[in-house]
């Protein structure tokens, strides 16, 4: 870990890279090939799965291990604890490389099987109502995000709404869960939500 922590310090964090050879594994045409009987092969819960770094929003980034047992528990208690199901719509602007966005609304819908609508999170900053619009649009059920999230995406849908004029047959009425983290929450973004105050 330290050697890996210690990249920065050799290449600098602009220094160009090329990329290794990548041997690319089409998924979607391995999948009907496999029956409900298939087998796959489960590591041991105690052996690495990944590598993740501290976002470094408080102090320099730091390497965790998280083993296939941690990422289990994770991915299951989210799963038991939020409800979700293959009914369940995430609808995500997350990274999808780092924790909320990784284990919260990708990896956790993998495992129960709902269905995801997903934007980067450049088109999210450029265009925060597209969150909120795409929730109404894909009848949305659960959502994650920082705190900066969601009074972001009120404040700026409530500025297109009077610019546009009533925004006909929207509707935020499929929501389940809205998780809220990753930074100290407010209870004023949450009242602003629950009311509807600014959408």
């Amino acid at each position: 870990m330290k050697r890996i922590s210690g990249i920065k310090d050799i290449f600098g964090t602009k220094s160009s890279q090329t990329w290794p050879d990548v041997r690319w594994i089409e998924t979607n045409a391995a999948l009907p090939k496999l029956s409900s009987k298939s087998k796959i092969d489960v590591n041991e819960k105690d052996e690495l799965a990944f590598l993740q770094y501290t976002s470094g929003s408080t102090s320099e980034p730091k390497g965790v291990m998280l083993t296939h047992g941690n990422l289990s528990h994770n991915i299951t208690t989210i799963v038991k604890s939020l409800k979700a199901d293959t009914k369940t719509v995430v609808v995500s602007w997350l990274p999808q490389y780092h924790d909320m966005g990784l284990i919260g609304s990708y990896l956790s819908l993998i495992y129960c099987g709902g269905s995801g609508v997903y934007m980067s999170p450049i088109s999210f900053i450029r265009n925060p109502p597209m969150w909120i619009e795409s929730v109404s649009s894909y009848k949305g059920t659960h959502l994650q995000a920082p705190n900066f999230a969601y009074i972001l995406s009120a404040r700026k849908f409530k500025a297109l709404a009077e610019k546009k004029g009533n925004i006909e047959g929207f509707s935020l009425s499929s929501i389940k869960h809205m998780f809220n983290a990753a930074e100290p929450v407010t209870a004023g973004n949450i009242y602003i939500y629950y009311c509807h105050k600014y959408i």
